[in-house]
């Protein structure tokens, strides 16, 4: 298939980067890995910093733990009570925790390596249970890295954000509504740009067009294109229809469905073969659109694409299927707060910590198990293995790639980019 990795994107590449949290250069990230490790903490100075600290008492509250902190070849004993810390000592040598973060020192400077949840190597690990403690207090979880990470002299990257020199924005909203599979939706979006190509943008899982504000702002690429961000169906202000019983049923999110509802809300709009562009779930659907809506679409662009998700490939290898218990993404007692700091957790640092803070706040006002469902389409119902992708016919659809240094597919492997290109 004739695609292009890395692709610039010009000045939408640069709005993206911004609003979504994409990667620094290389050499961003060569430089925050070279932070000076201090060695042993201060105790003392760490506990008052704690306890001073806004984010943390936010973060934290209600919480109540005893954590285990491996830093390098140092051990420390750190104790919550009802979301106060009550306690931070110099120890290690019992078995009794609720949380264990462990990792080589210079995993734990600079805040460029977050909490292992994700897919990043030189990452602090974390071991607890995810119901009651993990997932809940996430938030607190990343802070907790972070203070120790300045305590080491390592360096949060925060950059301030300037001022729009705008009254109002140029993108307006509303709704269409659009019948996908025999029911009726009523979908939300905003569109902007007065040129002749119309592009429309896919979110990821679990967040809303949002995502999509800079891209949608953006001057040069409003000359050349008609911009449409929608809100998928249960995302954003796109709510559930009014004529099925929702509520009775679990949502997931299939690639048929998926292929079904941006073609119809493209459709709906009235835009002729429109340029598509989505990340995540969205860069997924790229190769779908491409294998099976060659016809529907003039080109596609893949942000963070793959062939298929990673338990399709974890079939094809032989691996045995997972079994850590209930899914943290949809069980009652995790709040999608957790969710959105998971998010923030794997934006890159060399983005600006407001743009980060914001995609974390998207992803956190999300629906009920919605995010989970959106992960099923992501990580075991995408498949255009077994000689699909080989199929893809670029003279009928162009096909462009894009992964991110902070992208899973952005790492060698089956499920890379490269590999689907």
């Amino acid at each position: 298939m004739k695609a292009c990795l890395n692709v610039c994107l010009g000045a939408a590449l640069s709005a993206l980067s911004a609003s979504m949290g994409a990667c620094g250069s290389v050499s961003q990230q060569s430089a925050l890995a070279q932070q000076p490790v201090a060695g042993t903490l201060d105790v003392a100075a760490l506990r008052t910093r704690m306890s001073a600290d806004g984010e943390l008492k936010q973060a934290a509250r209600a919480w109540d733990a005893k954590i285990r902190l491996d830093v390098g070849s140092s051990s420390y004993d750190l104790t919550f009570v009802n979301g106060v810390v009550t306690g931070l000592v110099p120890g290690g040598n019992g078995t009794q925790y609720d949380v264990k973060l462990s990792g080589p020192t210079e995993y734990w400077v600079g805040r460029h390596v977050g909490i292992a949840y994700f897919y990043r190597n030189q990452q602090v690990k974390v071991e607890g249970d995810r119901l009651t403690q993990t997932f809940p207090y996430q938030a607190a979880i990343v802070r907790l890295v972070g203070l120790v990470s300045e305590s080491l002299g390592g360096n949060a990257l925060v950059a301030a954000i300037p001022d729009v020199d705008r009254k109002m924005d140029a993108a307006v909203g509303r709704y269409v509504y659009v019948r996908i599979r025999g029911t009726q939706y009523r979908v939300y979006f905003e569109e902007s740009g007065k040129g002749s190509i119309p592009l429309i943008l896919q979110h990821t899982a679990g967040a809303d067009s949002r995502e999509w504000r800079h891209v949608l702002e953006d001057p040069e690429i409003q000359k050349n294109y008609r911009i449409i961000a929608y809100d998928m169906p249960y995302h954003g202000k796109s709510s559930p229809p009014v004529g099925i019983q929702w509520w009775t049923e679990e949502y997931r999110l299939t690639t048929e469905l998926l292929m079904d509802t941006i073609v119809a809300v493209s459709k709906a709009i009235g835009l002729e073969r429109p340029v598509y562009m989505g990340c995540s779930i969205g860069g997924y659907l790229a190769a779908d659109l491409a294998y099976y809506h060659p016809d529907d679409f003039r080109t596609v662009v893949g942000l963070n694409a793959a062939i298929a998700g990673s338990s399709v490939l974890a079939r094809q290898r032989g691996a045995a299927p997972q079994t850590s218990g209930p899914d943290p993404n949809a069980h009652p007692r995790v709040s999608t707060g957790a969710i959105g700091t998971s998010m923030y957790n794997v934006t890159s640092p060399a983005a600006p910590e407001p743009y980060r803070r914001e995609t974390g706040w998207i992803y956190s006002q999300g629906g009920p198990a919605i995010f989970a469902g959106d992960l099923f389409y992501f990580v075991t119902d995408h498949d255009l293995t077994g000689g699909k992708a080989e199929k893809i016919d670029t003279s009928r659809v162009g096909v462009y790639l894009l992964s991110g240094e902070y992208d899973p597919t952005g790492q060698p492997g089956p499920g890379s980019g490269q590999a689907l290109a």
